[in-house]
Formats: C-alpha cells, structure tokens, sequence
C-alpha cells in the first residue's frame, strides 16, 4: 500500500531482526495513502532510546538529537531518519514540548498522544496499516479531526490549531466540527506561542493551492496573530482571494493578506518575526500597491531605479493580479523584459565610473551628480551605455554649463 524507500527499510529491517517493532509514523504514512511522495520519513520502535543507539553501533550512524524524549536520528544512505521509542507524553508546562515521557511498549498507545487522525497511523509491511483513530476514513472523508478530546490536543500545544489550519489548506479538507470548536475557543493561547513556530506554519499555508477557504472561513483565528489584517473592521475577504492568484510565493501571498494594514504593514509583517528580506519584500510591495504602472520602456527602467529590481518585479506581479487590467498587465510585461545584463537602471551597471570622472577633472560631489545625470540620459534613451558615448555626454554637459 506504501511504497517505502530502500534507505528506510533498511532502518526498518535493522529494528526488526534485532526482536522490536518498527513502523514508518505519521505524515510519510498519511501522504503515502493519499497517494503523495511523502518529503522526510518517520520511524517509532519499541526499542528504548539506548538499544536503538546498540542496535545501529557499527551499521549505521547515529545521532542522540532528542534523546530525552526517545528520538534517535540514525544515518541511511546519508539520509537522516528520526527513530523514536514508543511513548506516552506527560503534562505541557510550556506549551510546546512534555516535560517528561514514558517510553510504553505498544504502538496504539504512542498513536493515541498525535494531533490529528491523519497524523496518528504507523506502516510496515508485515502488520499493513496501524490506525485506530480512522485516520484512513478521515482521509476519505477529507476531514482533520483531533485525537481524542480536541481541548486536551489544542491545550498541550496551542501551535496545533494553526496546523489544523494549515492542513485544511493545504489537504483540501474540512476542519470536523468539534476540532473547529475547540480551535476557536483556545485560540486565544496563541498569543504564547513563538512567532517563529507560527512563521514556519503561516508559510506552508499560504503556499496552498488555495489558501482563501481557510483565511476567510477562520478570520477569526488569524486576528490573534495578526490583528492588523484580521480585524472585523479592516478585514478585506477579496484580498485573500487575490492572494490564491499569486504565484507561489510567500512574500507576494503574504502581502496580499497584509495589504488592509496599510501604514502598519512594517508592524503586521514583524509580528511573524520573518527573515529581513521576506519583510522587506512584503512592505516594499504593500507600500507601491498604488504606484502608477510604468508604460514606456524609459518609464519602467525609472521605476527599477528608483524602487530596486526586485521591488519592481514584485510590484508589477502584484498589481497585475490585483488590479487585472490591461495596464498593469502591460507594466508587468515590460518590467519582465528588462535585461540586467543590456539594460541599464543603476550605477553599477553604468560603463562610466568615477575614476573616468576624475581624469575630466570633475571633482567632490560633482562626480556623482554627473553620474546621475548620465544615468539619467542612459535611461531616457538620449545616450548609449558604452563607456566612449558616455564621456562625450559628460564633455556635452560640462560645455552646456560653461
């Protein structure tokens, strides 16, 4: 049913013929059935921690990653691989992690402590499939539900709602009703939660196939982490829709559902604590939302200039979606078909330099006016970006003044 990877049956087969269980867990097994080439592999033993560690001396290397909590990262092929003992959580006083474990020696109790139903079944090829929370008729169903009591699963990590959020965007599937519930009532509790630990989850939502269902149908979720956006009086359901036409982008499909914070963008984005050029991106882009789409070739190399490659490129993507008519479609069009290494819109790509400036006997300040002046010409199409026509504009220039 499961098509395992050579690498890990390898891990798998190692466990096994030393006397303890192993299976592959959670999402390899869940985006195996529904019929996904699952991206890292889980596996869970009854093997405690240590013997897992004696089980691959001198096979396989291995790496004590979390050893307190049972998970041993073992080296196949060069593929890492986390190994965890079976276990049972204890209380979460920081909302993250158990503060103790208790390794046990049957795999149904492990599955019992996982998020979702989807996330709580285990493969190998000699017991099949291991589900007794029907993570397979979920799957069918298209549904994500908690296991067990949804307060219990929310309450031990808050981060769960988002993941509950972000597997419905991500799957296609409805949130089940008391899951939902439950996800709404203690979504206060995320206000607790590290901003980085929602990042990394925001940013796999909003890369969905169509992230809107999810933003607009749990609005009120997402104003705990971004009120600025949220917010019943700012809240604007078309810009998330606009943002499941924007490429698969992060920093374009964030700005999209930023877009209502306007002058508080710099504030909304740096909730999310994202790296510097992912916020940079997002409030340069929010912030031109309204500049005028260049028509000319002159016009767009101006817009490059004054805005930075990047920040033009990522204007004109997002107001084309945006606004769809013809154009910013047109804006886009040109901006696309500047070449960096024939066009010219910056200094540094200027065949005239200061040293050149100097030998004209042009000095202080005056050499950089005289190199923007240039540009200027370059820009506007009066002037090649050869290095002979440019000196001859600069002697044009100095004559016109004298």
């Amino acid at each position: 049913m499961i098509e395992i990877p050579r690498y890990v049956k390898k891990v798998l087969n190692t466990l096994e013929e030393s006397g303890f269980e192993a299976f592959v867990v959670g999402g390899c097994v869940r985006d195996g059935i529904m019929g996904k080439n699952p991206s890292d592999w889980d596996v869970c033993t009854s093997a405690a921690p240590n013997l897992t560690q004696k089980v691959f001396s001198g096979i396989m290397p291995t790496i004590p990653t979390g050893i307190k909590h049972g998970t041993v990262t073992v080296l196949s092929d060069n593929m890492p691989i986390e190994v965890t003992t079976f276990r049972v959580d204890g209380g979460y006083s920081d909302s993250r992690r158990p503060d103790d474990v208790s390794f046990v020696s049957d795999i149904n109790i492990d599955l019992s402590r996982r998020d979702f139903t989807i996330n709580s079944m285990a493969y190998n090829e000699a017991r099949g499939l291991i589900d007794p929370f029907g993570g397979r008729e979920d799957i069918k169903k298209k549904i994500i539900r908690c296991v067990g009591d949804p307060e219990k699963r929310f309450s031990e990590d808050a981060l769960r709602i988002i993941r509950a959020l972000r597997f419905s965007a991500v799957c296609g599937f409805e949130i089940e009703a008391d899951t939902a519930t439950a996800a709404r009532a203690l979504s206060y509790k995320l206000c607790g939660i590290a901003a980085e630990r929602i990042y990394a989850e925001l940013k796999k939502l909003l890369l969905a196939d169509s992230p809107s269902r999810v933003l607009i149908k749990y609005r009120d979720i997402f104003e705990r982490i971004l009120p600025e956006c949220f917010g019943r009086e700012v809240f604007d359901a078309e810009m998330c829709v606009a943002a499941d036409y924007m490429p698969k982008d992060f920093a374009l499909r964030l700005a999209a559902v930023c877009a209502v914070a306007g002058d508080d963008i710099g504030l909304a984005a740096g909730r999310l604590k994202p790296d510097l050029k992912t916020k940079r991106r997002v409030c340069k882009t929010v912030k031109n939302i309204n500049a005028l789409p260049p028509v000319t070739k002159a016009e767009a190399l101006r817009f490059v200039k004054e805005s930075g490659a990047e920040a033009a490129l990522d204007t004109a993507v997002f107001n084309s979606v945006i606004f769809g008519d013809e154009a910013h479609k047109n804006a886009l069009k040109i901006i696309q078909s500047l070449d960096k290494d024939k066009d010219c819109w910056s200094l540094k790509q200027l065949k005239a330099n200061g040293a050149d400036m100097i030998a004209m006997g042009i000095s202080g300040r005056n050499i950089g006016d005289m190199l923007e002046k240039l540009l200027d010409e370059v820009i506007d199409g009066r002037c090649e970006n050869n290095r002979g026509a440019l000196l001859s504009m600069a002697e044009r220039i100095i004559s016109n003044k004298t």
